[in-house]
């Protein structure tokens, strides 16, 4: 057990993790994305032999509609790479399914956990068969696509099958004798940088000698043709490496090993993901082989925690209530111990810790992470509680406000209970100034003409106990920044406004022409002559008042405005011609100014891409202005194939040739999208624009794969549609 003492501080932080599911959406179904197998066989007398086949399959990826082969093919080869078939049907022996198991997976040490989730079904098929003698022997072969496609160390494993194969030699047709089997399935979940030592070796009915070694697993049948009957002709290639990684090289890190005499099979991975593995057990009797047993499998190399129990909590605290989040990490059962100075302890078996003690003093804080485990980890902690109730109190007056300075009296009237005062300190704030008053119970200052002040308060107690108290008074606007003359063009409404609200009550005077509530700090006014209008501000109980004068002078309407466009609706790439009522001696400007020939006459070409509202906007020659608009509709392509396109592929790999992944379309203005790994992992978000994914994330190439997308798209009639799939990453 090991213990942590714990740093205290003031506060702390809760992360929270967030773990997503990745979902595959496959476009046709013909794997069960296969991890490993073997086949063996036992000698039952008279040319009898029991053949078993077992199959492992990924439960997590895997499609769940292409479940294990019922019946699973199992073919018979001569010496000279042909079928014999007078063996069982014509060759083929069809083995039927007789169970689905799911694996539980165990990690090489009892103290670490993995944090990724794997599932994996297995299955064995098995059947009698008649064995004549033949020369040479037979070769037992089961074949079957596809591998997973997150496979790391081979090329294009998604489209990679996987032959399982059996030698029977001659000699062991001689000697009735039986194929030796694995004692063990291979741990199933690997942590990245944890040593790998595990006894890969198997037995022997007749006590023959087994040799080990690694070797490449063999390549299958294509997507298209994902269960063969019969399976294909030997021989068989091997499955392609793809660099760095080779059969003396077939995990990152210290490379994989296998003990010819023990089958010990050590190594330490380096990288996370998933590799395929290959192991044979030769079996010799006086030194002449009787047997060769080909185990095909795939590790999963995911992250570990170890259990460590971490809390954070103050030195001391001025409350009688102890709350304490837990920060451990991995463990899923804890106990916490408060132990009081006459040794009087309490227990709790939550994930926090919530309680009040019943007096001042210090307390002894204990947590076991998994308690009663031999993975146990413990931390400790020492706090002093102080019973205390502090209450920052003050009261403010404006004595004097008006246009050159603000005369404020502030009196402070705190309370601390079971104890008492040490030091207040008070800070007043203006102007991006502060003032501060130390242990003073009143306070009058006078301060420079402000908008607004900032009163705060904070007192301790002689126990190192403290709080504090702020206010913001807000103080109106007494010097107006309103143009003395405002110029209004008939029929036209003018919003008047002060540069600045503060809450302060307001009154416009006269009412005449005034279209809102003439209370309020803005006002819309639509005069029918010139008018001039008082406004009132009282803020702070009637103290601070101010006043201002706006004179509005009317200037006459004399002129229409209308726009003509010819034609007003035009396909994308056409133009149409905007028109404006000519007036003379008038100045135009149009807008938006993007699509058009010109932006300062009565006329204008118009080209946009979509349907838009142009504006054009006129300037008499005594200053008043007048604005219209039009639309001038864009008629656009349906948002759906073909006119838009997804691709389903990629391959980043620098050629200048499909390196970018990119939703494509004229139609399409722009793209939602997020795409996750295998794991859930997001790696690629873009939520504007068009989207162009080069396989990086973090600034990483990733690895070959298939990954998940949610996509939702904007196009230009304004409609959206949502698309989701998979995305295949070839290098």
């Amino acid at each position: 057990m090991a213990n942590k003492i714990i740093k205290p501080i003031a506060n702390h932080c809760i992360f929270i993790l967030f773990a997503c599911a990745l979902f595959y959406f496959p476009t046709k179904i013909f794997a069960t994305h296969i991890i490993g197998g073997e086949i063996t066989y036992k000698c039952l007398g008279n040319n009898k032999f029991i053949i078993s086949l077992t199959v492992y399959r990924d439960c997590k990826n895997g499609s769940p509609s292409a479940p294990f082969d019922d019946p699973a093919y199992l073919g018979f080869f001569l010496q000279n790479n042909q079928l014999d078939t007078t063996i069982a049907s014509k060759g083929v022996l069809y083995m039927y399914l007789r169970n689905n198991d799911t694996l539980a997976p165990v990690l090489f040490s009892p103290c670490r956990v993995q944090k990724d989730s794997i599932c994996v079904h297995t299955t064995t098929y098995f059947d009698t068969v008649s064995l004549p003698f033949r020369q040479g022997g037979y070769r037992l072969v089961y074949q079957r696509c596809c591998r997973n496609g997150s496979i790391v160390n081979i090329q294009e494993p998604i489209g990679t099958g996987a032959t399982f194969s059996t030698d029977i030699t001659e000699h062991a047709l001689m000697n009735c004798n039986s194929s030796p089997t694995f004692k063990e399935w291979p741990p199933l979940y690997i942590c990245v940088d944890d040593p790998i030592i595990f006894d890969h070796s198997g037995e022997d009915m007749e006590g023959d000698s087994i040799v080990y070694e690694l070797c490449a697993p063999l390549n299958g049948p294509p997507p298209d043709l994902p269960q063969p009957n019969p399976p294909g002709n030997p021989p068989y290639p091997e499955v392609v490496w793809k660099s760095p990684f080779s059969l003396s090289n077939v995990l990152s890190g210290v490379p994989l090993m296998i003990d010819r005499q023990t089958g010990l099979l050590t190594g330490t991975p380096n990288v996370l993901g998933q590799f395929v593995v290959g192991i044979c057990m030769k079996e010799y009797r006086l030194g002449i082989l009787q047997s060769i047993v080909r185990r095909d499998f795939q590790y999963n190399v995911g992250l570990c925690g170890t259990v460590s129990a971490v809390y954070t909590a103050p030195l001391f605290q001025c409350s009688k209530t102890i709350f304490i989040e837990n920060d451990s990490s991995v463990a899923n059962t804890f106990e916490w111990i408060l132990t009081d100075s006459m040794g009087l302890t309490t227990r709790q078996f939550n994930r926090s810790f919530n309680f009040d003690v019943p007096k001042e003093g210090t307390y002894y804080i204990r947590l076991v992470a998994n308690p009663n485990f031999d993975c146990a980890d413990t931390a400790y902690h020492q706090i002093h509680i102080y019973d205390e109730k502090i209450t920052p109190n003050f009261t403010y007056e404006i004595v004097q406000c008006n246009a050159d300075s603000i005369l404020i009296k502030v009196v402070n009237n705190p309370s601390i209970e079971n104890d008492t005062i040490q030091w207040m300190k008070t800070q007043i704030g203006f102007d991006n100034s502060v003032v501060s008053f130390f242990n003073q119970d009143t306070i009058l200052v006078s301060l420079k003409r402000v908008t607004d002040i900032d009163i705060f308060q904070e007192i301790g107690s002689s126990k190192g106990c403290y709080d504090s108290l702020s206010k913001k008074i807000n103080l109106p606007l007494l010097d107006s920044d309103y143009p003395s003359i405002l110029s209004l063009c008939e029929n036209n409404t003018l919003i008047v406004r002060p540069d600045k609200i503060l809450p302060c009550n307001y009154t416009w005077t006269p009412t005449t022409y005034i279209t809102t509530s003439p209370f309020e700090a803005v006002v819309g006014i639509s005069p029918e002559s010139s008018i001039q209008y008082i406004v009132k501000m009282v803020g702070l109980n009637d103290v601070c008042v101010a006043y201002d004068t706006v004179n509005v002078v009317l200037i006459p309407k004399v002129l229409d405005l209308a726009i003509n466009a010819l034609p007003d609706e035009i396909r994308k790439g056409a133009n149409s011609t905007l028109t404006a009522t000519f007036l003379n001696n008038y100045t135009y400007i149009w807008s938006p100014q993007q699509s058009l020939s010109s932006f300062n006459l009565n006329t204008a070409i118009a080209n946009p891409t979509v349907s838009t509202r142009y504006f054009v906007t006129i300037t008499s020659p005594d200053g008043c202005v007048d604005t219209t608009s039009i639309v001038l509709r864009v008629l656009v392509d349906p948002c759906t194939e073909p006119y838009l396109f997804i691709p389903n592929a990629f391959s980043p790999n620098g050629d200048g040739e499909n390196d970018q992944w990119q939703v494509k379309g004229n139609v399409v203005i722009s793209c939602i999208v997020s795409i996750f790994d295998r794991w859930g992992h997001l790696v690629y978000h873009s939520d504007s624009g068009i989207p162009s994914w080069d396989g990086r994330f973090q600034g990483q190439d990733l690895p070959p794969d298939v990954y998940g997308y949610y996509l939702k798209i904007i196009c230009e009639d304004q409609t959206t549609t949502q698309r989701q799939g998979n995305i295949t990453l070839v290098r």
